[in-house]
């Protein structure tokens, strides 16, 4: 799609965040390139797994400035992603309003100016929106930060100092990189890692007992195009009960997922969980031998901590989102010509059949040669 198209279709929120930037650009101020940066400020208010695939670009950062203190803005119900990542000195929470989902949407942080007034107080040298959001962009320029990094197409690139082109094509993982690194090249690795404190561990110790292997299933998606129907998922688990033991997660809100589960034929599983915050969930899948999943947060939770996964995926791309380790993951996507797709505009309503076209059959194969290649792993 060519740039003008493309912008076309936004939304006229989009197209004033633009006009103004571009106006107030010329007078915001902006900082000098080669002043030494010694704090760092990164946004981002998003998903579970957009937070984590942030987190190998945050890895690069610390390699660009070993000595800056890095802190990064990211809401409750995601911060301790970052908590969890090496790279990161310190967290800020703010419940960006527009981060929101429906259910967290009574905890949003109505002040924003309270919000610019800390950042403003913190001194930061450098700012980075790895999130695109012009809001976000808003948000340093407001606050003085004199060097601004993002995307090009957030909609407001005049308050930015650096504007980076995002390609549609690249994993997100890597584009996070190429934000970060700018022009120069990518060395570093690109897959996402979490730390696991000794709390966490030990409560996982203690949920899964010693034994034969543990295998994680999270039946549960933020969109419902992307979840596999529950009683495949259930038929899966009882083909593959006989080696390993079951565990059945449930994330934040999916909480009916378990009493569905307890309801579904074959729903048998040595036990049901729903782990209290993202390390906990962290250490459990880090105790499990794989984790059987849609594409969803818990997906990019495993990766980071090491557990190979077999993720499903149908109306979102893998090449976009799914583990870039293929030699110890598997991901199974179906032929149907309009995956991937996100339903666009004018399209009538989405029968799943990306999404359902992936068969048991093939799930549990992929299981089994996932255990086999990752013996020693």
């Amino acid at each position: 799609m060519k740039s003008s198209e493309h912008n076309s279709s936004r939304p006229l929120r989009w197209h004033v965040s633009q006009r103004l930037s571009r106006l107030l650009g010329r007078v915001v101020r902006r900082g000098s390139t080669s002043a030494p940066v010694r704090r760092i400020l990164v946004l981002r208010f998003d998903h579970l797994g957009d937070c984590v695939l942030s987190t190998p670009a945050l890895g690069l950062l610390r390699d660009r400035y070993p000595a800056a203190h890095i802190e990064v803005a990211a809401k409750a119900a995601t911060a301790d992603v970052f908590r969890c990542c090496p790279a990161v000195d310190s967290v800020r929470v703010f419940n960006a309003p527009w981060s929101l989902t429906p259910d967290q949407s009574g905890g949003a942080d109505a002040g924003w100016r309270r919000f610019v007034r800390e950042i403003r107080s913190g001194r930061f040298d450098l700012g980075i929106d790895l999130q695109g959001d012009a809001r976000n962009v808003w948000l340093m320029a407001m606050a003085g930060i004199p060097r601004r990094i993002g995307y090009r197409d957030c909609g407001a690139d005049g308050l930015l100092t650096k504007a980076v082109v995002e390609s549609n094509d690249t994993h997100r993982s890597l584009s996070a990189m190429a934000l970060v690194a700018g022009t120069g090249r990518i060395t570093a690795d690109p897959r996402p890692v979490l730390r696991i404190d000794s709390a966490s561990a030990a409560w996982a110790d203690d949920a899964l007992v010693a034994g034969p292997a543990w295998l994680a299933i999270h039946p549960g998606a933020a969109n419902r195009l992307k979840r596999w129907p529950l009683a495949r998922f259930a038929h899966v688990a009882g083909r593959v009960r006989d080696a390993m033991r079951i565990v059945v997660l449930a994330g934040p809100g999916e909480e009916s997922l378990l009493r569905r589960w307890r309801r579904t034929p074959g729903g048998e599983s040595d036990l049901q969980l729903s782990p209290p915050t993202i390390p906990h969930l962290a250490a459990l899948l880090d105790r499990c031998r794989l984790l059987l999943c849609n594409d969803s947060g818990p997906m990019h939770v495993a990766v980071a901590v090491g557990t190979p996964v077999v993720a499903l995926f149908g109306a979102t791309s893998p090449r976009l989102y799914g583990p870039l380790d293929r030699e110890h993951n598997r991901v199974l996507q179906s032929n149907c010509d309009c995956a991937p797709c996100w339903i666009p505009p004018g399209k009538p309503r989405c029968e799943r059949r990306c999404i359902e076209a992936v068969e048991p059959a093939d799930v549990v194969a992929a299981i089994e040669e996932v255990l086999v290649c990752t013996a020693v792993y």
